[in-house]
């Protein structure tokens, strides 16, 4: 496995398991708690899911990495379409 690959699979996993423990230090509402929660886990799985390949000298799930793509701007937008606001927002 490169060094790339390796950087990028640890640096979604750090930031699923962050997306996961944020609405509890943050004390987010329940909508934004919950919406976290979710998306964290989902990153946190295609980010074990690329690992795998990758440990197994295979390429790395383009399918994964989209989806990883689309719930970071998700992440952008929820905010708003969830009507979050103070340090939810």
């Amino acid at each position: 496995m490169d060094t790339t690959t390796k950087l990028t699979v640890a640096g979604n996993g750090v930031l699923g398991c962050w997306l996961i423990a944020a609405p509890f230090v943050l004390d987010t509402p329940v909508v934004g708690h919950w919406n976290d929660v979710i998306v964290g886990a989902a990153v946190i799985l295609v980010a074990g899911y690329n690992y795998a390949r990758a440990v197994r000298r295979r390429p790395v799930s383009a399918t994964g990495a989209g989806l990883i793509a689309i719930l970071g701007l998700w992440l952008v937008v929820a905010p708003f379409a969830l009507g979050l606001e103070g340090v939810a927002l």
